[in-house]
């Protein structure tokens, strides 16, 4: 089993998990092609293979045999170890061959340079390796994370960027944007296009759709001088409400409290995480409810009635922190207390233990996280929000949506 590890940006490591069996007599298995970005005079890697049986057990170490020599640079090799790519952590170090590229020629204006290796096993060809070389002559620098929500602009969230190259006074820069193979993210330059010309070294960026996976994004630029080494970008959204358990809940994510205006008071809590499964940074965010249906009644005769959704001035709708927020749901006003004109039906109970199973009514709705507004921002959950005698739950949760 081959494994290679390749260095496909300056000074970072992209793992390719391709895993090839190969026989004890392997004759060459084809080509794979791939390129790398190389500043001048920098060493870096090109290639690295481990073969082995599983991530505790080597089979041996190859080694790499240049088929063809590069024109503007010098090759060199090492034997190294470490533990194998995408196995579990605490896994042991393994040896593996390493081959390394350096750009050495100063005398010329060319920007790529070509060689091809041979992966030798028990003194034969395993493996074939074509390797491009683009030189570059600028790095670009800027904050890699963006975050999309469906054309809102939350506080504390950034939406968008300022990139800048290394190299001033080179312009015309030509900046593009891209999304690796897999990948849906993507961010667009002031036209709203993934392709922009700017006399200045920096350029702004905007996030339009969200990644599927980390650095799925990818943004060159080109001037008179030369090429950037690509620059890599990750677009998070939050996805879903997280149930968070409480002890005070008997480890459920909702509690009811008594109360003398509303008979009880429900709370039920929450953390949102984005599309890469991590929770959101602990600044505070918008969010809001937006109701679907009309107030469906369950109790006969019930003349309970529910309030707009965020609130009469949509102030419930507003920024939380995003882990271990919660819906607070009241019963009905109480005659007795004063707070209602007239007597409820029924009349709203505190809670009970264990909980009444009495309805009273539901309605359908749906939460969205990145704005004040009702319905706007990304959607995150849809539930049904059912009121009963004495408590008040979420129910026909999905999330995501």
């Amino acid at each position: 089993m081959l494994k290679r590890l390749f260095d496909s940006r300056l000074f970072l490591l992209t793992v390719f998990a391709l895993l090839l069996f190969l026989p004890k007599a392997a004759k060459a298995q084809g080509t794979f092609s791939k390129t790398i970005y190389v500043f001048q005079g920098k060493k870096v890697n090109a290639v690295t293979t481990w073969y082995y049986l599983n991530c505790d057990t080597s089979l041996g170490l190859g080694s790499y045999s240049p088929a063809v020599e590069p024109n503007h640079g010098e090759l060199s090799y090492a034997d190294i170890s470490g533990p194998v790519p995408g196995c579990p952590k605490g896994s042991p170090s393994l040896p593996a061959a390493a081959a390394y590229y350096k750009w050495t020629d100063k005398t010329t204006d060319a920007t790529s340079d070509y060689f091809q290796l041979n992966f030798i096993l028990n003194g034969q060809v395993a493996e074939i390796i074509d390797v491009t070389v683009e030189r570059v002559v600028m790095n670009i620098s800027g904050v890699d994370t963006l975050w999309w929500f469906n054309g809102e602009q939350p506080a504390n969230y950034p939406t968008q960027a300022k990139l800048t190259t290394s190299l001033n006074n080179a312009g015309p820069y030509t900046w593009t944007s891209s999304t690796a193979a897999g990948g849906t993210g993507q961010v667009v330059f002031p036209n709203g296009a993934t392709s922009y010309t700017t006399t200045a070294n920096s350029v702004v960026v905007s996030a339009t759709s969200q990644s599927k996976n980390p650095n799925d994004v990818i943004v060159n630029v080109m001037s008179p001088a030369g090429m950037s080494a690509p620059f890599n970008m990750t677009v998070r959204a939050p996805y879903m409400l997280m149930p968070e358990p409480l002890e005070r809940c008997g480890n459920q994510n909702a509690c009811d409290d008594p109360s003398g205006d509303w008979g009880y008071v429900s709370s039920i809590y929450y953390s949102i995480y984005d599309q890469l499964g991590t929770s959101l940074p602990s600044v505070d965010i918008a969010i809001n409810e937006k109701w679907d249906s009309d107030l469906l009644d369950d109790y006969p005769g019930t003349n309970w009635d529910r309030g707009s959704a965020c609130g009469t001035n949509e102030e419930q709708c507003t920024t939380y922190p995003p882990r271990l927020w919660k819906d607070q749901i009241q019963g009905q006003c109480l005659y007795k207390a004063g707070k209602c004109t007239r007597k409820q039906n029924p009349e709203p109970l505190h809670p009970k233990t264990p909980r009444g199973d009495v309805a009273v009514d539901h309605w359908e709705g749906h939460w969205s996280v990145g704005s004040t507004k009702p319905g706007k921002g990304v959607e995150v959950q849809t539930n049904t929000w059912q009121k009963y005698q004495d408590h008040a739950r979420h129910t026909n949760v999905v999330s995501p949506p």
